[in-house]
């Protein structure tokens, strides 16, 4: 028994790696493929500024896909199961930990800043299709990203009509909806031109599905609230590690719910992306209305940390009182 339950720990030790290895290369591809564009390489260093950004932003989802495979090795050989489920625990504690300090240097250290790789809008002389029309845009004055920048000698036909701006200059709308640019023509020389896409010069090789790009946003967002404490405290840094991680690992008594390996997996899967809606709740106004409402400030301020925990410990007692079914 002892030996199963230690044989657990090389095995998380080489999913995560392989988990972590597989996502780290898909999430630069996906990332390559958002900005590819023949007419423009990417600036030089991209790869290694590409990967030191999207290493820190898979940690989490690997080490959750990591302790999903391994769950059902621990369904299967339990090995002693206090003794498992604590070494599962303590090894994912020291693999995040380690990989944080690993990717953003160590405690206490300033939150990295966001990256991201220069996408020019409109190449000078040539001619962009646009859903509004066409856009000729002579030259290009202005930053790379031409948000702000401006244009000369732009030729516009939109709605069968068209028309010569000598300058202007562009802006980008964010919205609910896919993102537009605003050329606005300098002077009273007309009304904006709204124009779709944003960005007609690079267009995204493919784009993922809703719930892949919503999973990733609310990973963001705990990889956020992670950095933050640790950057202000780092000793509730490791205590708001140690709930979260205390809720993923109890989350193995889903893993032995029913005799059905199959629906168990798929029973896991969906409670670790609840997991992930409970994030983007707390954070919410609601989330946000419900902490102010705690009128002792040591238990508002650490509202998320005590919600995990107790969470982590009701899974925990779940794990140990009830055995499960037998794989069959």
């Amino acid at each position: 028994m002892l030996k199963d339950s230690l044989l657990h720990l090389p095995a998380l030790l080489l999913i995560f790696a392989v988990v972590f290895a597989v996502l780290l290369g898909l999430s630069i591809l996906a990332s390559w493929a958002v900005l590819f564009n023949p007419v423009f390489p990417l600036e030089p260093g991209w790869f290694g500024k590409q990967l030191s950004a999207t290493a820190g932003e898979v940690l989490i989802a690997s080490l959750f896909l990591a302790l999903c495979v391994l769950f059902f090795r621990m369904r299967k050989r339990p090995g002693n199961r206090v003794l498992s489920f604590f070494f599962t625990l303590a090894v994912s504690f020291i693999i995040l930990s380690a990989g944080v300090t690993v990717v953003y240097g160590p405690p206490g250290s300033p939150p990295p800043k966001e990256y991201g790789a220069s996408q020019p809008l409109f190449v000078p002389g040539t001619i962009h299709n646009t859903d509004g029309g066409l856009v000729y845009v002579h030259e290009v004055n202005g930053p790379s990203d031409l948000i702000g920048g401006g244009l000369t000698n732009v030729v516009l036909y939109t709605d069968g009509n068209l028309r010569h701006v000598r300058h202007a200059s562009v802006a980008i709308r964010n919205g609910d909806g896919p993102k537009s640019a605003v050329i606005l023509p300098s002077g009273d020389t007309g009304d904006p031109v709204i124009l779709r896409p944003a960005n007609p010069v690079y267009q995204p090789i493919f784009e993922p599905p809703r719930f892949i790009t919503s999973l990733v946003d609310d990973i963001a967002s705990l990889e956020g609230l992670l950095l933050e404490k640790r950057t202000v405290a780092p000793a509730d840094f490791s205590l708001t590690l140690f709930a979260i991680l205390l809720t993923a690992t109890g989350c193995v008594c889903f893993s032995r719910a029913t005799r059905w390996p199959l629906f168990n997996a798929i029973l896991t899967l969906a409670v670790f992306r609840g997991f992930f809606f409970m994030v983007r709740f707390l954070g919410s106004d609601i989330g946000i209305e419900i902490r102010s409402m705690i009128p002792i400030a040591s238990v508002r301020e650490m509202f998320f940390t005590l919600v995990f925990l107790a969470i982590g410990v009701l899974l925990t007692a779940v794990n140990f009182v009830f055995p499960g079914k037998k794989h069959g």
